[in-house]
């Protein structure tokens, strides 16, 4: 089974690293797994083990022939055909009466976008064990200030708790990616620390301010919103107007969205 470049698949062939990924996962037969890009199962079979409900969605339809044949026999196996990022997990979860758990190795293609995905659809989600490019990773984990800080680091932060796992060097995968590999686990939060009213403002106020991340955060946002509420909102939350977008924590672009939200009545979410 050839791997195809235009769905970003690096297929994971060691089988100590999918063994490390499984204790992570730490599942049991109650569990609803979702795992994204499967590719030949390797680490399909380890899930599968742990008598938890896998569903696996599949683009490649190669792939999706491939693996119903291989996981036939397995009652607790589901195969979708479709894209992750059109998806339903809200619906799945509800279908199964469960919130789901990811462990997946997420084609590298869709990355940054099926993160997204994940917080748009939080309520259907418990606990992830994620493979992404290192580089990603440590955009997610990034402290205040630093470059690599972002609007990953900060929305992710409202939505769950991230911790960076392990590394898998390039050899581990076929073909070998350019990249090193991290493993990291999200556990989402109960609720998110934004409220539910804000969080469109709060996602524009984020995207605004590192989309123009050299500027002042004043200079970043007075586009969005009418220049003397965001003055109020700034001075209301003690950040000065002329801090860097990366120079502000993830709690204060919360209380700024909600008080942003409050002064203009929602009128701009």
């Amino acid at each position: 089974m050839q791997p195809k470049k235009q769905y970003g698949q690096h297929f994971l062939v060691n089988q100590g690293v999918v063994d490390k990924i499984a204790r992570l996962a730490s599942l049991s037969a109650d569990d609803l797994v979702v795992e994204i890009g499967p590719g030949t199962g390797v680490l399909t079979e380890r899930l599968l083990e742990s008598g938890a409900t896998v569903i696996a969605i599949e683009i490649d339809s190669e792939l999706v022939a491939f693996l119903k044949e291989r996981f036939s026999s397995h009652p607790n196996f589901t195969l979708l055909q479709a894209d992750a990022l059109r998806v339903d997990f809200k619906e799945l979860s509800h279908k199964y009466r469960k919130k789901i758990k990811v462990v997946s190795n997420l084609p590298y293609n869709i990355s940054g976008a099926i993160l997204f995905r994940f917080v748009d659809q939080w309520e259907a989600f418990d606990r992830m064990v994620l493979t992404l490019q290192r580089e990603v990773v440590e955009r997610i984990t990034a402290r205040c200030g630093t470059k690599a800080y972002g609007v990953l680091t900060v929305v992710l932060y409202a939505y769950g708790e991230v911790k960076r796992e392990f590394n898998i060097m390039p050899g581990s995968f076929r073909p070998q990616p350019k990249v090193v590999s991290t493993v990291f686990t999200l556990k989402m939060r109960e609720a998110p620390l934004v409220e539910r009213d804000v969080e469109p403002l709060f996602r524009k106020v984020v995207n605004a301010a590192f989309s123009k991340r050299r500027k002042t955060i004043y200079n970043a946002l007075k586009a969005l919103v009418p220049q003397a509420l965001l003055k109020e909102a700034l001075e209301a939350t003690g950040i000065l107007p002329t801090t860097r977008p990366d120079g502000i924590l993830p709690e204060e672009y919360i209380r700024l969205s909600t008080t942003l939200y409050t002064l203009t009545k929602g009128a701009y979410n």
